[in-house]
């Protein structure tokens, strides 16, 4: 029997979220995007948009901030930048998210006193629960309401055996920990979710909300978030 396809192109929020009219995006830790599947048992990886490429055709005036840590990574950006004066990377650890906030490159790209779509897809698996519960708390503490979180994060309550790859990783001093549902839906902090809610990432369509794409076998969670006007952050 062929595996189904378990899929996920991570500019899919980014771009709802521009049509959504959020004008400026921060999007943390990023890597060199891809889309990844599983084809008649096979592994594949097919390069797809950056954010910004993504954002600029609903917001083309948009700013775009990346923040990352892998040298791979941000070379790859500033080639594909292409003297784009909407788009800047800043070389940083997101674990330090609230130095990371107030810092120069960020302020003077990104007006933090509106509303800003805050992109951590697939990077609060690569630390400690700890480590990722100061970071997701930081995250919704520092951008004013209205702001939305977009997160995907991987776990094993779909079916698929994500945590595999846990011991290979710990022999390399690498943190990865996939996460029950309920730890996910924590480090949201109760901000209502956008339709359709937290999700395998191959359902996650706000035009569909809570149809799941034929064969899906997804192996991680996905969710929008939006910061409560007159709430305390947690």
């Amino acid at each position: 029997m062929t595996p189904p396809d378990t899929t996920w192109d991570s500019d899919r929020e980014a771009e709802y979220l521009a049509q959504e009219e959020y004008d400026q995006f921060l999007d943390l830790g990023c890597g060199i995007p891809y889309f990844f599947a599983i084809r008649d048992g096979k592994r594949s990886y097919d390069e797809v948009e950056h954010v910004h490429e993504a954002v600029a055709r609903f917001q083309p005036h948009a700013p775009v901030l990346y923040v990352g840590i892998s040298p791979v990574a941000i070379g790859q950006l500033r080639a594909c930048m292409d003297n784009d004066d909407n788009c800047t990377y800043v070389h940083g650890d997101i674990r330090h998210v609230a130095t990371l906030l107030a810092s120069p490159q960020v302020t003077e790209h990104l007006d933090l006193t509106r509303p800003v779509a805050v992109l951590a897809h697939d990077v609060l698996s690569w630390m400690t629960l700890i480590e990722a519960r100061e970071t997701a708390r930081g995250l919704r503490h520092g951008p004013p309401p209205g702001s939305a979180l977009s997160i995907t994060h991987p776990t094993d309550d779909l079916g698929l055996p994500m945590s595999k790859l846990t011991p290979p990783c710990e022999e390399a001093d690498v943190v990865y920990q996939p996460r029950p549902r309920e730890h996910v839906e924590a480090l949201l902090g109760g901000w209502p979710l956008l339709p359709p809610g937290l999700v395998p990432t191959g359902a996650w369509s706000p035009r569909h909300a809570g149809t799941e794409a034929p064969g899906d076998r997804s192996g991680a969670f996905a969710a929008i978030a939006v910061k409560p006007a007159s709430r305390p952050t947690c």
